[in-house]
């Protein structure tokens, strides 16, 4: 685990046996205090639940749900004063070994800082920043996916596991600059158009409202918003829509039809065509799919424990 030269804890360690694949996950449910360590690999964290004291070299952070933090290589760091119920993920990798093309990626202004987890900022130690929560209940479930296909390890994992990786790489490159560009490079009308689709995807949202709003031309809010997000405001809204409608699928006993109804599609097919279009799956089958382990997951939460449906390896970092 530790090299014990150089005190430095090591991605071998946390692999499955016989796999050079350079990532690994673990589920700390809870996650409880630590001693100051550094890894050889980069960690990428997402905080679920509760609160805990993170001590990034110099810099004390208290954490909360929501929370993004990528510590690279070489960075000591601790949990101290976690609450009962501090939970989170850790997703480890080495980003040099990783097998992938970078293709357009690397138009995302925050795509090697999320990467490698340096900030634009050089006298930063570490990025960190806050995701709002109907964003992070997206990140949230795909991530939980990340931790079955590491737990289970079926034929296809790496493949599969990959693929979930880069998803969440992407979107947290977005989210990570639509943040900096909206406090640094005064994205302020795009903030607010953001803002408001978040609140009102329910309801009916056009172009030209959208415009007003933003006090500028089609044309300007189409640059900007897609500058800001990588897609445009329609996509963004029907992504939104999608995903409270795949979190309403999971979590309540609604039908399609009230769910689509509830999430702003006023044409059930629509909404059931562009579901599986987006997320791969229909309605039912996504349903039948992710209900059980969203439901083992909500129990974790409330309950303090996790029961075995998850197949989740709860090993904490030491």
């Amino acid at each position: 685990m530790f090299d014990s030269h150089s005190n430095i804890m090591e991605l071998s360690f946390f692999l499955h046996d016989n796999n050079n694949f350079p990532i690994s996950v673990y589920y700390a449910l809870p996650q409880n205090e630590t001693l100051f360590h550094q890894h050889d690999f980069v960690e990428l964290i997402l905080i679920l639940s509760g609160t805990g004291v993170h001590c990034i070299g110099k810099n004390n952070v208290t954490h909360q749900r929501g929370d993004i933090c990528v510590i690279p290589r070489g960075i000591r760091h601790r949990y101290q004063q976690v609450s009962d119920d501090f939970s989170l993920i850790n997703i480890l990798f080495n980003p040099e070994k990783l097998p992938i093309s970078e293709l357009d990626a690397v138009q995302i202004p925050s795509f090697k800082p999320m990467l490698f987890g340096r900030p634009a900022d050089k006298k930063a130690s570490h990025l960190a920043f806050h995701v709002a929560e109907d964003e992070f209940q997206f990140l949230e479930i795909l991530t939980l996916s990340l931790v079955r296909e590491h737990d289970e390890y079926l034929p296809g994992t790496s493949f599969i596991s990959l693929g979930i990786f880069m998803t969440l790489i992407g979107k947290l490159s977005r989210l990570y600059s639509l943040e900096q560009h909206s406090s640094t490079f005064n994205y302020d009308p795009i903030s607010k158009i953001i803002a408001y689709i978040n609140k009102n995807y329910h309801n009916n949202i056009s172009i030209a409202s959208l415009c007003k709003l933003g006090s500028m031309s089609k044309s300007s809010l189409m640059r900007n918003f897609k500058n800001a997000t990588g897609i445009s405001p329609l996509q963004y809204l029907l992504r939104l829509r999608l995903n409270e409608a795949a979190l309403l699928l999971c979590s309540t006993e609604k039908s399609l039809c009230e769910i689509a109804a509830t999430v702003g599609f006023s044409d059930i097919n629509y909404c059931g065509r562009q579901f599986k279009r987006i997320l791969g799956l229909s309605p039912v089958l996504y349903r039948k799919k992710y209900r059980g382990q969203y439901a083992a997951y909500s129990h974790a939460n409330n309950s303090g424990s996790v029961g075995n449906s998850l197949g989740i390896n709860r090993q904490p970092l030491a």
